[in-house]
């Protein structure tokens, strides 16, 4: 395990372990859940760059809570999983387009096929708008 240290929280990281879950995660292949893989690297380059430091590929996550708007689609919480344990962090927070909250917990928090130990990350609010490959319902 590495030491990670962002804006003066510390975790314990298997970056490799964490990156090879996340390459053979299985996705949810409903309509909401194409849109933000498609889309959430490209509308939050912050975001992706602050969680690629833990491993984390910002467009698989375990789970998201969609919630379709008039003009796109509102992700109430959008959750990660990541090999190893947090020594010391609660919240931490990133700019891209608006201040999102990033929170940790340890152990299960999402359905995922994780095993070991493992602390489970979400972001709340991310916003995608439509895009001409979506298909509402």
């Amino acid at each position: 395990m590495e030491e990670i240290r962002v804006n003066g929280r510390v975790f314990a990281v298997g970056r490799e372990k964490t990156e090879r879950y996340y390459r053979s995660n299985t996705l949810c292949d409903c309509e909401d859940c194409r849109l933000f893989q498609r889309r959430i690297r490209e509308r939050y380059p912050a975001l992706t760059e602050y969680l690629a430091q833990f491993g984390i590929d910002v467009s698989r996550p375990d789970e998201t809570a969609p919630v379709s708007l008039g003009d796109g689609v509102l992700y109430i919480m959008s959750g990660y999983t990541v090999c190893g344990h947090i020594v010391n962090a609660e919240t931490d927070q990133v700019s891209d387009h608006e201040q999102l909250i990033i929170e940790f917990e340890e152990g299960f928090q999402f359905p995922n096929e994780q095993e070991g130990e493992y602390f489970s990350v979400t972001v709340n609010e991310l916003k995608l708008p439509f895009d001409e490959e979506y298909k509402a319902d």
